[in-house]
């Protein structure tokens, strides 16, 4: 038997008729529970389809950093109307998360550079 069986036979409920001795259910080990999640079919094992699953895109706004989910359609930010990106600016590459601030694969920033201050100004 392997592991995983030993774990999904040791997380099984006993039946009605065979409880312990003090009659309280049986508590089983965390990793007991995420055997038996992970191999049913239904909740946690999932069949490879062939067909990759889409991650999620999100546009950036370059000035403020909003990030807001690519199927909105939002074009302009709504906090300073910053036309948003929609790729890294350098490679093209989509926007994965809202939370990053550099390509991860150019390590192009993502956000506007800030203007230069004039000498003698």
């Amino acid at each position: 038997m392997g592991r995983l069986a030993l774990l999904f036979e040791a997380a099984t409920p006993l039946p009605q008729g065979k409880r312990e001795k003090n009659d309280l259910p049986t508590v089983h080990p965390p990793f007991a529970l995420v055997a038996r999640y992970l191999s049913s079919p239904k909740l946690g094992a999932r069949k490879e389809s062939g067909v990759p699953r889409n991650p999620v895109s999100y546009h950036l706004c370059p000035r403020c950093g909003r990030a807001v989910p690519a199927q909105t359609q939002e074009v302009f930010c709504v906090n300073d109307g910053t036309r948003l990106l929609t790729a890294c600016p350098g490679c093209a590459q989509p926007i994965r998360s809202p939370y990053s601030q550099f390509c991860p694969r150019c390590g192009q920033a993502y956000a506007a550079p800030l203007p230069r201050p004039q000498p003698g100004l």
